[in-house]
C-alpha cells in the first residue's frame, strides 16, 4: 500500500511456495524493484532476522538483529521498506 502497487504484483502464492522452498528462487519478487520492496525483508523473515509482533491490532515487523543483512540494506531500512509486505503476504494468501 505505501508503495501503491498491488500485492499480486509483488508475488503470487505460487511465488510464495517457491520462495518458502528456496532463497535463490527464480521468481519476479526477487528481482529489481520488486525485490527491494518485498524480497529482501522476506528472506530476513524467513531466515529469523526479522519477526512479527501485533501493536495495536496491526502486524508490524520486529528487528531481531541490528547488523546489515544485504550488501547496503540493514534491518531497519528493511522494516521501513517492508512493513507493508506482510500485508501483501496475507492478501495474497486470502
Amino acid at each position: 500500500e505505501s508503495h501503491n502497487v498491488a500485492p499480486r504484483l509483488i508475488a503470487s502464492a505460487d511465488d510464495l511456495e517457491k520462495l518458502a522452498l528456496s532463497d535463490t528462487a527464480d521468481i519476479p519478487a526477487m528481482k529489481g524493484w520488486r525485490r527491494e520492496i518485498f524480497g529482501d525483508a522476506a528472506l530476513a523473515l524467513k531466515a529469523g532476522k526479522l519477526g512479527l509482533t501485533v501493536q495495536k491490532g496491526k502486524i508490524k515487523l520486529l528487528s531481531l538483529y541490528t547488523t546489515c543483512l544485504t550488501a547496503n540494506k540493514c534491518t531497519d531500512e528493511l522494516i521501513k521498506s517492508a512493513e507493508v509486505s506482510i500485508h501483501w503476504l496475507t492478501l495474497i494468501r486470502a
